[in-house]
Order: C-alpha cells, then sequence, then structure tokens
C-alpha cells in the first residue's frame, strides 16, 4: 500500500519519478535475493546514489514481456546450469556498464 499511496503523492504534486519505481519494485529486489556481497560492494553505493540506473530483460520468441509465458527453464547439472528454451538477444540495451 505505501508503493501506492507513495505513487499517488508523487502524481498529486506533479512530480515524475521517472525509473524510480522500477529500481525499487522490480531490479532491487533480484539483487537482494541473488547477489553475493562482493556484487552488492561493487552495485549498491552507486545504484543509491543514483549513479547507476539498472534493468531487467527477460523475454523470449513469442512471450514478449509477458513473464508468465517464458517457457525456458533451467537445470542444474553440476555447478552449472543448462538452459532449455529459444534464445533472443536484445539490442534495446544501451550504454551497459560492466
Amino acid at each position: 500500500m505505501r508503493r501506492e499511496l507513495s505513487q499517488e503523492e508523487a502524481a498529486r504534486a506533479l512530480v515524475a519519478l521517472g525509473t524510480v519505481r522500477t529500481q525499487l519494485d522490480v531490479v532491487l529486489p533480484y539483487f537482494l535475493a541473488y547477489a553475493d556481497e562482493d556484487q552488492c560492494e561493487r552495485w549498491f553505493p552507486g545504484l543509491a546514489a543514483g549513479r547507476f540506473l539498472t534493468a531487467v530483460a527477460m523475454t523470449e520468441p513469442g512471450t514478449g514481456s509477458d513473464l508468465a509465458g517464458i517457457r525456458t527453464t533451467a537445470v542444474r547439472d553440476g555447478d552449472a546450469y543448462v538452459l532449455n528454451g529459444p534464445r533472443r538477444s536484445s539490442r534495446a540495451v544501451c550504454s551497459p556498464t560492466w
């Protein structure tokens, strides 16, 4: 409920939040769940300061951005994962920082 209220209050004040909602609601949970300590130390300061923007790109042919429609799976094979599914590269990403 707090997220909806902050969005409503920002709209009422005619303030555009830009990508803040995407950063907090979509990408941050991935970092919190999957980033190790080194990755957190490397990326969190820039994310918190607004020097870095993040993105999540998930798609496969025929599904677009419908994440529920994605059929690709990852099966653990020893210390690695084997991906099963169609592959598509995204050219929509500009100026990535690695």
